[in-house]
């Protein structure tokens, strides 16, 4: 025995899915269309300013020169931007 019924309802169970999955990606596509421009990450603050330009001296002992590498060339652990 065939079931044209059952046949039919499997037609229209695949319809309706189909229209359901149509509505959902629709949905989907609005609400991502509304919503996408404020998803923007952009910069919240200003960045540090810029290193000053170096200053050339004339005279500069060998412990100083050392000092100022050993300064500027360790890990920073203290903070030293703004507060």
């Amino acid at each position: 025995m065939t079931k044209p019924i059952s046949a039919s309802g499997d037609v229209m169970r695949a319809r309706r899915w189909a229209l359901t999955g149509a509505a959902a990606f629709s949905a989907f596509m609005v609400v991502t269309a509304l919503h996408g421009g404020s998803a923007y990450a952009g910069p919240r603050s200003e960045p540090f300013d810029a290193w000053a330009e170096p200053v050339i001296q004339s005279k500069m002992t060998v412990e100083e020169a050392k000092a100022l590498v050993a300064e500027r060339t360790k890990p920073q652990t203290e903070w030293k931007g703004p507060t």
